[in-house]
This record gives structure tokens, sequence and C-alpha cells, in this order.
């Protein structure tokens, strides 16, 4: 459009519903997926990469980002176990290794999450408290 024209007219900015879909899938979370049109938290964008991140997943790559559940299971012999964490569908898996002690069913913990091609697995777990 004549810039002249688009003078003329001053029109809104806004996004054809066309434009709009397209740009849906590139408005997601860069680690978790999570659409990020309408979300209510910060989003964040790497300057580098230009990748856009929610609010929980940007601290968590910057490693501050600390979760709280409860040890469903522990297998003693095999050296692991399960977290349940609340607003989590999925049990978070915890070894040995990232522990400085051997835990109990029941046990509270905080600890980190890190995103595993086999799921999510507890790093850096500590007692709660």
């Amino acid at each position: 459009m004549n810039s002249k024209v688009r003078d003329l007219l001053q029109p809104d900015t806004g996004i054809c519903p066309d434009c709009a879909d397209g740009l849906l899938d590139e408005m997601r979370c860069g680690r978790c997926k999570r659409q990020l049109y309408g979300y209510e938290e910060q989003v964040y964008e790497c300057p580098m990469c230009e990748s856009l991140y929610c609010h929980e997943c940007w601290l968590a790559l910057e490693g501050r980002q600390r979760h709280v559940g409860t040890v469903k299971r522990w297998f003693d012999g095999r050296s692991y176990g399960f977290i349940s964490v609340a607003r989590r569908e999925d049990d978070v898996f915890v070894h040995r290794d990232d522990l400085e002690f051997t835990p109990s069913e029941g046990q509270r913990l905080t600890f980190e999450i890190e995103e595993t091609g086999k799921g999510p697995r507890a790093r850096n777990a500590k007692r709660e408290g």
C-alpha cells in the first residue's frame, strides 16, 4: 500500500486471522512448548537465538527454580525412585546420584527439574526445610 494512502487512512495496527494462525506456532515456549499467546506471566526472549520462554522455563534455565515434592516410591536396591509434585501430571524421577542422603517414602524434598529424553528428572535434591 502506498505510504501516503496509509497515512491518510491511519489504520489501527493488527494482525489478520491468516497471519495470526501462522504466528501461533512461533509463540510457544522454546523449552516446554507452552502457548505464549495470552500467557499472563512475563515472557522472555533470548537475544542470541530469539527463542521465547515462559517465566517458569526462564527461571529453570537460569538454575533458580526449585520445586517441592513428596517421595512417592523409593527402590533401595536400585537406588532410584519417583517424586510426586503438585501441579505436575507426571512423577519426577530421582536417582541416588542427585541426593546426599537416602530418602524414604513420604519424605518431602526440594529440587530442580531437568527435562530429559526419558522424562523429568530431579537434580540437586535436598530435604525440605
